[in-house]
């Protein structure tokens, strides 16, 4: 299905943002290329968007990573999946919605995967004005656009009392520097920044604690409930397991942004989806999984639930690295550094979700055990990450924040492993 205009209009207006700075990309091929669907976002994390485009799009074909623009230049910093012919059929979608543009695709390493095989255009003076001597202003806005960036999304998905008017004029500094006036940009920041740095109540919003909205009360009531319920339906193998494990991630994914109102809607339908289930297996059916397969179930749920642990644990750790350094132009390229340290997590990847639900329809067997010696593989690379000096230290001795990211996930994977045997 094609994007629909108002999704189009979006895609159009973040393109001048790509030229000026490198930010995220969801992308799902369509099977054929005007039903491609791309969204880019300032700060969004790539992988988020991959799912909202595989949702709006038609394939499962789907990667996400950074992109930035040179010229009619766009380069694709890939780090989900190389898809084949990705690139040629990027170009053809974007000529569709008048966006003409040579496509490459980068490998994590940086080295080229893909390419449209069209030759280089040279851009015009307009397009080319991201490569020229940028203005000290410009410059100024480089440093901070990033952090400030962060802690806006971090105040407005926290229920701050004036995140609309926040929201509204960060909007009005993004598009002043998107019309290349850093000055006017560098002049609302200003302005914005006392309300950004200010010190929030205790034991409020920015803590980590939930809001008191009604939403945030109901999601808080409800959600244990349906957790239980979630993994009850999933130990029945249901044909749809999948389609309710995104919708249950996507809930948490809501709730733990602040947007309780979202995260309800979504759990309202993954109620009656999973009481379906229930209805339909309960009894005892020849879709049941059979009693050893059980825990390879709960141990792909327990790892998809420590990876969005680990993600809200390291956005804690770089909201304090912000708070503590935006504020002082010496200490602004820390905060600048901080926004990326989320990539950080790129190698816990979903390889161990994928290969313990492959397990959990394998009978005992062969194959089983090939599985299982694959999930050991991905189990020894997130073990051999841990043990690198980043992760050693970035729960107790960041020097910001005291945070559970290695702790996290060295609990999942010991209790994974015993079940891998």
């Amino acid at each position: 299905m094609p994007m629909s205009p108002e999704a189009t209009d979006e895609l159009k207006a973040m393109i001048p943002v790509a030229r000026k700075r490198t930010i995220g990309f969801g992308l799902c091929l369509g099977k054929k290329p005007e039903g491609t669907v791309m969204m880019l976002h300032r700060m969004k994390d790539p992988s988020i968007l991959a799912r909202q485009a595989k949702k709006e799009g038609e394939s499962p074909k789907v990667t996400f990573g950074m992109v930035e623009i040179k010229g009619k230049k766009m380069m694709l910093h890939c780090q989900g999946d190389i898809l084949p012919g990705m690139s040629k059929t990027l170009r053809k979608f974007l000529a569709g919605i008048d966006i003409k543009m040579k496509i490459v695709a980068l490998d994590p390493d940086g080295n080229l995967a893909d390419d449209d095989g069209e030759p280089e255009e040279e851009g015009d003076q307009a397009e080319d004005r991201a490569d020229e001597p940028q203005s000290p202003e410009a410059q100024n806005w480089a440093k901070i656009a990033g952090p400030m960036a962060a802690m806006v999304e971090r105040l407005v998905a926290g229920g701050h009392e004036k995140a609309a008017q926040i929201q509204a004029a960060w909007a009005r500094a993004e598009q002043a520097a998107d019309a290349d006036n850093h000055q006017e940009a560098l002049t609302i920041a200003a302005k914005l920044r006392p309300l950004l740095t200010a010190p929030q109540p205790q034991g409020g919003p920015q803590d980590g604690a939930p809001s008191d909205s009604p939403d945030a009360k109901r999601w808080g009531a409800i959600a244990p409930a349906l957790e239980q319920l979630f993994q009850k339906a999933l130990s029945l193998n249901p044909e749809n397991r999948s389609q309710l494990g995104a919708a249950w991630a996507m809930a948490t994914e809501k709730a733990e942004a602040g947007d309780h109102a979202a995260a309800l809607q979504i759990a309202a339908r993954l109620k009656t989806a999973l009481e379906a289930v229930l209805a339909k297996g309960g009894s005892g059916t020849e879709r049941e999984i059979p009693k050893d397969v059980v825990p390879f179930q709960k141990s792909r749920v327990l790892w998809g639930a420590t990876r969005s642990t680990m993600m809200k644990e390291m956005s804690k750790l770089e909201s304090a690295i912000v708070d503590a350094c935006a504020g002082d132009p010496e200490l602004a390229p820390i905060a600048a550094e901080a926004s990326e340290l989320r990539r950080r997590l790129d190698v816990f990847d979903a390889r161990l979700e994928d290969v313990l639900d492959r397990i959990t329809n394998t009978p005992e067997g062969d194959e089983r055990t090939a599985l299982k010696n694959e999930a050991r593989v991905a189990l020894k690379d997130y073990s051999t990450a841990l043990q690198g000096d980043f992760f050693a230290e970035v729960d107790n001795d960041n020097g910001f924040a005291q945070v559970a990211v290695a702790a996290s996930a060295r609990k999942a994977l010991e209790a994974i492993a015993k079940v891998l045997g």
